[in-house]
């Protein structure tokens, strides 16, 4: 199991960024939630046919701009799981 998380201290930007997600890429709204550890830090999570999802909005063709570490774990996690 494989989750993205989306870790921001503004939980304006975070419930926008669900907003436009769900709509734009046809995501479920997540989990949103706060770190226990920070108070101050929320965290918008989706599981695994949403991270699925998500990659192919956020990476609809090849050589768009990405964190190139970021890219790689998910490109690792799809490769692990053949399920979806």
């Amino acid at each position: 199991m494989y989750y993205t998380s989306f870790a921001s201290a503004s939980q304006p930007f975070l419930e926008w960024l669900r907003q436009h997600t769900s709509v734009r890429a046809n995501l479920s709204l997540g989990y949103l939630r706060p770190i226990p550890a920070n108070g101050r830090v929320a965290c918008l999570t989706y599981a695994k046919s949403d991270s699925r999802k998500l990659y192919n909005f956020m990476y609809y063709q090849t050589g768009v701009p990405c964190l190139a570490r970021k890219h790689s774990k998910l490109l690792a996690a799809f490769a692990e799981d053949t399920s979806l």
